[in-house]
Order: C-alpha cells, then structure tokens, then sequence
C-alpha cells in the first residue's frame, strides 16, 4: 500500500541570507517555519571540537562549507531526462557532501518524526544550521529550479517545505517502504557511495539511483505518478538528502 508522507509546519515570516525577500522577491519564495537565528552555540562546539575544524578536503574546512557553503555547488552535468518524468543533474561536491554528512551526525538526533505514516532516522538541515537551510533553498530556487522549468514549465517556485538527511544501516533504518510525498516537487541527492543495497527505487519507472554519482540530485513530481521506496540496505551506512519544495500557495 502506498502511503502519503506528510509533515505540518508552522509558517514563520523570515527573510534570505543572500537579500532576496522570502516572501515578495523575484521567484516568489514561500517563507516556512525555519526562521534565520544564530547557529546553536552547543552544535558548533561539539562541531569544533568532533572535527578539530581540520581542512577535510583541500584547504576550505567544515565549519566554511556549513556555515558558507563554501565549495559546494558543482555545476559539471546538466539536467538529464533519466527516466519518465525523472530529472537528474550535478548538484553539491563530494567535498560539500562529506561535509554535511559529519555536520548532521555531530548535531545528532537522527530519529522518525511523531506520526509520520512512513518513519525515517532523520534530522533536518535546519536543525543542523538554520543558516545552511537558507543557504540550500536559495541555491535551489535560484540554480536547480529553473533547470526543471524547462521541462516543467508550469512549476512555480514557492520554498522549501523541508530538507532533511536520512540514514540507513542494519540495525538501525534499514529500508523505506513504497509511498509518495506530498509536495510540488520531490527530489533527492545522493551523498555517498560507500555502502550495498539501499537503492532509491522507482517501480512504474523502473529506475533507481544506483548508478548515480555523489552529489547528484534527481527530481520527480511529489503525487500519485512517482510511488518510490529505499531497497534494503546490505552493508555500510547511507545518507541521502530529501527536499520537499512547497506546493502553491493556492493548494495549501
């Protein structure tokens, strides 16, 4: 049985990091509930001192890709029809993705959300730091969604509903049952590679990101068409990044 995710946020006025109004700007973003605040003394400490604020990958360290999404946007594929309804293009640096990765389990609290009809071990970006939620929903209204528009050219931009990395592992999270989303636009971005099974799978589409590289994200409308789940995972751990984007204001 294919069961609806659904999440209620509360809507709280806030505006963008990068100027462009959240509310009245010139792509129409749609404000939700995660309000622009200092990033939380006792995540930054436990991330300064979990990671040394060492320079992973070259010479830009965590704390600048978190804080400043420094070094993460790759732009080296363009958008690709990968399946029916199915786009994928580059999105984020293997460097950026490492990143997240050590930023959302230094934050901890991977955990299902109460009454989520299909539970996942997750933790949302704004929980992790409400400045890099800003960040990414800046960079997908502005990069990332006009490149769908050109296949789905009635879309409008309206936010993101949520953003939130999930991980598998045996004995914890290990798959994710067949369901679809309720949201304008569903997509996900593969953040590492390290780890057997866990496939993002779509059945009527007979497709999965198996084959995908690590920063890329793939996008497919939220309703009724694209049913998908996560296979089993096998061995190692996975992290994958869910975004919601807001439906129209019209529909809400």
């Amino acid at each position: 049985m294919i069961h609806p995710r659904i999440r209620t946020m509360s809507q709280i006025e806030r505006r963008s990091i990068s100027g462009i109004s959240l509310v009245n700007g010139p792509i129409g973003f749609k404000p939700t509930k995660w309000a622009l605040q200092p990033e939380p003394t006792q995540f930054i400490q436990r991330f300064i001192i979990g990671q040394g604020c060492a320079c992973h990958d070259g010479c830009v360290d965590d704390l600048e890709r978190i804080l400043g999404y420094a070094d993460a946007i790759d732009e080296s594929a363009p958008i690709t029809k990968v399946a029916d309804e199915l786009f994928a293009m580059s999105c984020w640096t293997p460097q950026f993705c490492k990143a997240l990765i050590r930023a959302a389990e230094a934050a901890g609290g991977f955990s299902a959300q109460p009454g989520d009809p299909v539970p996942g071990h997750e933790i949302s970006l704004a929980l992790i730091s409400p400045r890099l939620f800003e960040a990414v929903q800046d960079d997908m209204g502005m990069r990332i969604w006009p490149q769908l528009q050109q296949h789905w050219p009635l879309i409008d931009y309206h936010g993101i509903n949520d953003a939130f990395i999930i991980r598998y592992e045996i004995g914890g999270q290990e798959e994710l049952r067949i369901h679809h989303d309720v949201a304008q636009v569903s997509a996900s971005v593969k953040l590492n590679s390290d780890y057997l099974g866990a496939e993002l799978q779509f059945p009527r589409q007979d497709f999965s990101n198996a084959d995908m590289s690590v920063g890329s994200i793939i996008a497919w409308p939220s309703l009724v068409t694209h049913p998908h789940l996560s296979a089993p995972i096998t061995s190692g751990v996975k992290y994958s990044l869910t975004i919601w984007f807001e439906l129209p204001l019209s529909l809400q």
